[in-house]
């Protein structure tokens, strides 16, 4: 009887886990549909998508830094469902907009709700796992970020495979009947950690900075370089890549991007199972470096879509790795104080690292989208820059690792 309780057990928190990472696959689908303008955005509205994209990061930046305080006062299911509610009356706008003609109040709180929700959403499903698995981080981000990259691509995807075909009300009626089972699901079967009273005191922001200083802002400096890099390879790559293949090339080449990036997660999870993470993290940052060099020489298709599959597989580790070491570093601070739980560094550390990658990303963005008209400035030499930004996490990392002794 007492075993079958226990693999009934195991069996329920296998499945929270894995509807947890669909989750997160969703999560990220919204996600490209509202940074990808075409997605979102009526043609009427095309002349507003600057102002629209200030917003929509300036929330998530915003969030990022009350995300901790939301978790603390309420719970972490309640922080997940309310982010989830937000997807809901983001979507639930915008498909609004484009059904009544074109009402800009209702784009603007579409994008308002939506940047909301990216934040907690995400910062909850990278709580539970750093809470449920404090000896396989590395794994457990590699795994959550396969489940999250296959959701940008497959919005990608249904977009081309929708874009004359109703777009509108096929994807966003699918996605808000999808949120509404993911809100059913959290709201039953999810569970908040326990945190003990005597514990409480520790979830106060501030004291992440009092114990980690300086480390803490070096973490949240290589997210946002890694933002940058990653958005100058898919958003800005993919005007790059028109002064020198078609359009319909250029798009393939985004594409293949995610997809290796997604088939390199896959491909790493046996060995960083086995293996010591930051070792793996040190090859493939060379590898990265390497193909970046490369790309900025190359002119011809074959070379620019060989490099993107590199630089795919490059970066498949790069993000769940440094949100690994991120806890490890946490780790051996509470082992080596008198804070001996995690809980009082995780909500506010996860949440401005994640902060520090939107940030990344929303810079390139805006660039792309204030320079988009001006091709001299996509040049060759931006490739070399995102090799310099690739040398300096990879320094910092191994510094940071090094003089912990982790």
């Amino acid at each position: 009887m007492i075993h079958k309780k226990s693999m009934q057990h195991i069996f329920r928190w296998r499945s929270l886990t894995l509807s947890l990472l669909l989750i997160a696959s969703l999560q990220t689908m919204i996600f490209g549909f509202f940074q990808i303008a075409d997605h979102s955005i009526s043609i009427e509205h095309a002349s507003r998508i600057i102002p629209l994209n200030i917003l929509f990061y300036s929330v998530m930046l915003v969030t990022s830094l009350f995300h901790p305080f939301i978790m603390r006062k309420f719970s972490l299911q309640f922080a997940l469902i309310a982010g989830l509610c937000c997807d809901l009356l983001g979507v639930s706008f915008v498909w609004i907009n484009e059904a009544v003609g074109g009402t800009f109040v209702l784009v603007v709180f579409g994008f308002l709700f939506a940047g909301i929700s990216i934040v907690s959403v995400i910062n909850c499903l990278v709580t539970y796992l750093v809470i449920e698995f404090p000896r396989s981080l590395s794994f457990a981000m590699l795994v959550l970020f396969l489940f999250a990259n296959l959701g940008i691509l497959a919005d990608t995807l249904i977009y081309d495979l929708l874009a004359d075909h109703n777009f509108y009300p096929i994807f966003c009626g699918t996605v808000i009947g999808l949120i509404l089972l993911a809100i059913y699901f959290v709201y039953t079967r999810f569970f908040n950690p326990v945190v003990p009273v005597h514990l409480a005191h520790l979830r106060r922001s501030s004291l992440i900075w009092k114990e980690l200083h300086y480390r803490m802002g070096l973490f949240i400096a290589m997210m946002l370089l890694y933002g940058v890099v990653e958005t100058l390879l898919s958003t800005w790559g993919g005007i790059y890549l028109l002064k020198f293949v078609r359009a319909v090339q250029a798009e393939q080449a985004v594409i293949l991007f995610w997809a290796c990036m997604i088939l390199g997660q896959l491909l790493l999870l046996a060995p960083i199972y086995f293996f010591s993470a930051r070792k793996i993290f040190s090859l493939l940052m060379i590898f990265t470096i390497g193909i970046l060099a490369f790309l900025a020489e190359q002119t011809h298709a074959t070379g620019l879509i060989a490099g993107y599959i590199g630089a795919g597989l490059g970066c498949a580790i790069i993000f769940p790795a440094l949100l690994s070491f991120f806890e490890k570093e946490v780790l051996i601070t509470c082992s080596l104080s008198k804070i001996k739980s995690p809980i009082a560094f995780v909500e506010t550390g996860i949440s401005l690292m994640v902060g520090g990658y939107l940030a990344g990303v929303g810079l390139v963005n805006m660039f792309v989208l204030t320079h988009q008209n001006y091709p001299e400035l996509f040049t060759q030499a931006m490739f070399y820059w995102g090799a310099f930004l690739l040398a300096t996490i990879a320094i910092s990392s191994t510094y940071l690792n090094w003089s912990s002794g982790s």
